[in-house]
């Protein structure tokens, strides 16, 4: 039997499958990022978060910094590198909408990377063919 509660990674890896298995048209695929953890990361962290937001967030650098930046010491690098990060994640999401300022990243509410009806389908066992 099916547990009704599952792990934010669970969520993430199972929207990745779908986003692979139904060959969602984007310019970029995320199977393109498969040599950059981090990109994936800040992929999978702006598809948990940007859908659910009801409100724009703010997220400082030191913030990012403790999340994404352990093994970058300074700051200032740690910038330079995460916009790069982020820039190849937007171009996997398209439909993010993320505002760059001195004072970190503004979030706001946008579109999930994948339509509803497609998450909707995941409980459901999907039968390729081809």
């Amino acid at each position: 039997m099916r547990h009704q509660t599952e792990t934010v990674s669970g969520l993430i890896e199972r929207q990745l499958r779908l986003a692979a298995i139904l060959s969602v048209k984007r310019s970029v695929t995320v199977g393109q990022l498969s040599n950059n953890s981090m990109a994936i990361d800040v992929y999978c962290w702006l598809a948990y978060r940007l859908h659910a937001l009801k409100a724009p967030a703010p997220v400082s650098w030191a913030a990012l910094h403790s999340q994404f930046g352990r093994t970058m010491p300074e700051v200032a690098k740690f910038k330079w590198y995460f916009k790069r990060t982020l820039a190849l994640a937007l171009a996997v999401y398209p439909e993010a909408e993320v505002d760059v300022t001195d004072r970190g990243l503004t979030l706001l509410p946008s579109k999930p990377p994948v339509s509803p009806r497609v998450v909707a389908m995941s409980s459901r066992r999907l039968k390729i063919q081809g």
